[in-house]
């Protein structure tokens, strides 16, 4: 039987008269030459949108509460926020570095109305997270304000309440039992001070007939800092900070394991000691294979 074609193209006969696409259309739509609209992205975009009238809320698949939305084809698919398309559609790209920001703070709006392009610390700081709650506290836990004197900036960027800081070091130093820095004490570190302004704790220890942890406290008490001036090692010439015994972390760790800070290690072996053998070192001066017998003695003798 010979093969005919579609009445309407030349594609091959399937059913009715037409090709298998056109008898789809003819079964689904009534007629073999319907076609189908096929909405935009934008229209599509737009479809999933209830404006209300305040926000216009997001009806379509969304994550961690922001709307999604994809289009293009499997090839070239693409997707972002749902608000930030729309903010693309009705007012043209954002800015460079920006975020948007939700003044309603309903994350599922993408109203342009209510979205405003800033820097993501301010966005970050205008939310209910803990950074922005600590932001806006004007004060600390014990009532005291955080005035430009009364505040210091911990290293990790977070703010410490100096007159806390000060409450505290007085607790520590009334729990520890020493008494506190007598204002004489005070009054001869100023004078040392003035009088030698280059010198050491060191120095200042000695001229005063102090100890150089009874100057540092002195010291801090005066000035408010803590003097971590630190010796340096006595072991030929380290210079590296002391740890222990006025050595350094290295010719301590000699010292004790060995009894002299001073002490080297032998240099290894390059190859076996074993006369004519002249493979590389594995141990005790022996290559891999006389080491593995070496050890097979000692265990039979053992």
């Amino acid at each position: 039987m010979a093969k005919t074609n579609c009445k309407i193209c030349d594609a091959e006969h399937y059913a009715h008269g037409w090709c298998k696409p056109h008898y789809n259309r003819w079964w689904r739509y009534g007629d073999p030459t319907h076609t189908p609209h096929r909405p935009t992205a934008e229209e599509r975009f737009w479809s999933k949108v209830n404006k209300t009238p305040t926000c216009w809320l997001w009806t379509g698949p969304s994550r961690s509460g922001y709307g999604l939305f994809a289009w293009g084809s499997a090839k070239t698919l693409k997707g972002h926020c749902a608000h930030r398309h729309a903010y693309e559609l009705v007012r043209g790209a954002i800015p460079e570095g920006k975020v948007l920001d939700h003044l309603c703070r309903i994350p599922l709006c993408v109203n342009p109305d209510h979205l405003e392009p800033v820097t993501l610390g301010e966005n970050v700081l205008r939310g209910i997270g803990t950074s922005a709650i600590n932001k806006r506290k004007t004060h600390c836990v014990n009532g005291h304000e955080f005035t430009p004197e009364n505040t210091r900036i911990g290293k990790t960027g977070h703010r410490a309440c100096r007159a806390c800081d000060r409450e505290n070091a007085r607790r520590r130093l009334k729990d520890s039992g020493r008494q506190p820095v007598s204002e004489s004490a005070k009054a001869r570190m100023r004078k040392a001070v003035e009088e030698y302004s280059e010198a050491s704790t060191a120095e200042i220890a000695a001229m005063l007939g102090w100890s150089e942890g009874h100057t540092r406290r002195v010291k801090s008490a005066v000035y408010g800092t803590v003097d971590r001036t630190r010796k340096t090692c006595t072991a030929g010439d380290c210079g590296r900070p002391a740890v222990a015994r006025e050595l350094c972390n290295t010719h301590y760790t000699r010292w004790r394991k060995h009894g002299d800070p001073n002490f080297e290690q032998p240099p290894t072996p390059a190859f076996c000691k074993i006369d004519g053998c002249g493979r590389s070192h594995r141990a005790r001066g022996l290559c891999k294979s006389h080491y593995r017998r070496l050890r097979i003695e000692e265990t039979r003798t053992a």
